[in-house]
């Protein structure tokens, strides 16, 4: 803080003894402040107008309008509420003290008053206003430097990232799909990297903010545990989850933020972890409802693993950014040190807590809770089966009955996949080993088999092999591989065995429905009923395919190209590099975009004809995106509307809010992947 100087100051004193006033200011400018007065409260506030003094000393007995009020008119207005307010008063009734601080003073001085505790109070309260101006502006100085890093950054990985993927997508022999793949995974990890590191900034400047909407909690925590199976599985190390019977599936909160918090704790399990198990477990505790305007449940979360542990003197320091527990493991394990520095912050930004003990050589176990408002009129369990279809998006409806025959020896994974499925509106059957599963065959048909890979008795790739031959060319019952190990060699070899398709074990209704959407295609016969079995009426076309679904790519990405169409897209952006990167991405897509490199030319660009949809770079020099979307709403008025989607490298709380407050009707934030633009385009086209 810089050396305080009374000459920075200006002083009001609104006082109506002329004595008392002339006094006052004898006092004040003899060791140099600047001082003006008024000799009553409605004096004051109409100089106010003009002046903004840096502190003001308030008579207690003023004509017209009482001191109090004149205090409170003052701190009611914004432009004057930071102004301190000292009251000075032969009153040294407590109540009166009450009063004043009350309305609004920071302090008070009694008459007589002593000349040199008059300036220490003036000064400290004075210095006090300093330094909280400073930290404002620091703040404001680290806000706008988070703002621009998370652009300048962002910027130039949205071309890594998108050239990497577009190389991905390209003909590629095996040795340069797997450095390009190599390369993407490390963009990524930077991009971890930098996310927490803008994170945490975010928290510290007390930027963060929460974006609070109704979600399935379940459907969270199951997401986790996918995104986490196949590291698990690499590893050889047992992902355990269970979800109590007294957890809500729908409630309210950040799920943004919960997964984030979720994936770190589940990250670091497995990532600690080079043998055994980790545990994900999730309960609700109905005791600790809350009876406010909506019902809160507090939900407690515990990951638990059996890894290196942490060693006691680590553990006094596990929460601080930027430090890693265990120096000499940072080179094999990796990571910034923040992760859950991150964690706890979120975790009391939603006002639960986070905990844990742990025990080095034996693994580490870490818990937190966070209150949850429940969302008792969507729960899942109790909804229609037209109205959860409508939930997961399908494009079709089921008119018939389609019977599922899950052939699973885990009594517990029967149970999950099989609820799930049920729920979902299907007739499920069970089998508990492969040669069950060959003697129900021949029982009766089945629209599906969903096979464990991994069976007693008679495995899941010697069972279908065994119901392709009995099959031969006159039948083909749809037969998917459950197998709790997604890698390539795996898809390989449950094709081979003559499996149509695969799923991971842990089965998740989004990625059953792509499964069936693949292999469902409803036909109507004559009297507009669908096929007795409508699965197989997709087999004879798709079979033809399935040598194609071996190839890298399809494995690499789920992405739908579209064919080329006839709608007319403008991009918006200066970065040279990123007009490349979307070129591309859109051409494989199948679509083509004219690019201009800022808000001007994107003006003329649309003057001279008109665009289905723009994308629309919000950090252009020159006229920025949100300024040019202005202008296009201004000139378009009521009478048309062109679709303008926001493009920006900035990561800010507010950021969404700014597109939407520009005119734009939908913003995507870099680096932009091309399922994020299939997606929007599919959205608004």
């Amino acid at each position: 803080m810089k050396n305080f100087n009374p000459s920075d100051y200006l002083l009001l004193v609104i006082q109506d003894d002329t004595k008392n006033l002339k006094l006052l200011i004898h006092i004040l400018e003899k060791i140099g402040y600047h001082v003006t007065f008024a000799l009553s409260g409605s004096k004051a506030i109409k100089l106010l107008e003009s002046v903004k003094p840096d502190l003001i000393l308030l008579d207690l007995i003023m004509p017209e309008m009482s001191s109090l009020d004149v205090c409170k008119k003052i701190k009611a207005n914004l432009n004057y509420e930071e102004i301190p307010i000292i009251f000075l008063s032969e009153n040294q009734d407590v109540n009166f003290t009450i009063e004043a601080f009350e309305s609004g003073a920071v302090d008070y001085i009694t008459k007589p008053f002593n000349q040199s505790e008059l300036l220490a109070r003036v000064k400290t309260h004075l210095e006090l206003q300093q330094a909280r101006s400073q930290a404002i502006q620091a703040s404001e100085f680290k806000t706008q430097f988070l703002a621009t890093m998370s652009h300048e950054i962002r910027t130039p990985m949205n071309g890594v990232l998108g050239v990497t993927e577009l190389l991905l997508n390209s003909d590629l022999d095996d040795r340069q799909f797997e450095l390009v793949q190599t390369l993407k995974i490390c963009g990524q990890n930077l991009l971890v990297i930098i996310n927490d590191i803008l994170d945490f900034s975010k928290l510290e400047a007390g930027e963060m903010s929460l974006d609070f909407s109704a979600f399935n909690l379940h459907a969270v925590i199951k997401d986790v545990i996918d995104l986490f199976s196949p590291e698990s599985n690499s590893k050889g190390i047992k992902l355990n989850f269970h979800i109590g019977d007294n957890v809500p599936k729908q409630v309210q909160g950040d799920v943004t933020r919960l997964s984030q918090i979720l994936s770190n704790l589940v990250n670091n399990a497995i990532k600690f972890t080079d043998s055994g198990e980790v545990s994900i477990d999730v309960e609700g505790y109905e005791e600790d409802y809350i009876n406010l305007n909506q019902e809160l449940i507090t939900v407690f979360f515990s990951i638990k693993d059996t890894g290196i542990g942490i060693s006691e003197e680590a553990q006094t320091r596990l929460f601080q950014p930027f430090v890693q527990v265990n120096e000499d493991n940072t080179s094999k394990y990796g990571g910034s040190g923040l992760g859950l520095a991150i964690c706890k912050q979120l975790i009391q930004l939603m006002g639960g807590e986070i905990d844990f003990e742990s025990k080095l050589g034996l693994g580490s176990h870490f818990w937190f809770r966070i209150n949850f408002p429940i969302v008792n009129d969507d729960s899942p369990t109790n909804l229609s089966q037209d109205t959860l279809k409508e939930i997961i998006d399908f494009d079709y409806e089921f008119d018939c009955q389609i019977k599922i025959l899950l052939v699973e020896d885990n009594p517990m994974i029967q149970t999950v996949i099989g609820g799930q499925l049920e729920i979902m509106g299907y007739e499920i059957y069970y089998a508990n080993n492969g040669q069950e599963c060959i003697d129900k065959l021949s029982q009766d048909e089945y629209d599906l088999v969903l096979m464990d890979c991994d069976l007693p008795v008679l495995d899941g790739y010697q069972a279908t092999k065994i119901i392709r031959e009995i099959e031969g060319d006159n039948r083909h019952t749809l037969i998917i591989g459950l197998t709790a190990y997604e890698k390539e060699t795996v898809y390989q070899k449950c094709l081979e065995a003559g499996m149509d398709d695969y799923l991971s074990k842990l089965l998740s209704i989004e990625h059953f429905e792509m499964i069936l959407k693949k292999w469902y295609k409803p036909q109507k016969n004559t009297n507009d009923n669908y096929t007795s079995n409508p699965l197989k009426s997709n087999l004879e076309s798709s079979s033809n395919n399935l040598e194609n679904n071996l190839e890298k790519k399809s494995l690499y990405s789920q992405v739908q190209i579209n064919q080329p169409q006839s709608v007319k897209l403008l991009l918006a952006e200066d970065n040279k590099i990123n007009q490349q990167v979307f070129t591309e991405q859109l051409k494989s897509l199948g679509y083509s975009v004219v690019c201009v490199s800022d808000g001007n030319e994107c003006l003329e660009k649309l003057s001279e004809e008109n665009y289905d949809l723009v994308f629309m770079d919000c950090g252009m020099p020159f006229l920025d995106g949100y300024d040019t979307t202005k202008f296009i709403r201004k000139r378009e008025g009521n009478k048309s509307h062109t679709i303008i989607i926001g493009v920006t490298a900035y990561s800010m709380p507010g950021d969404r809010e700014k597109c939407l407050v520009a005119g734009m009707d939908d913003y995507l934030s870099k680096p932009v992947l091309i399922e994020d633009l299939q997606n929007i385009l599919e959205k608004w086209l």
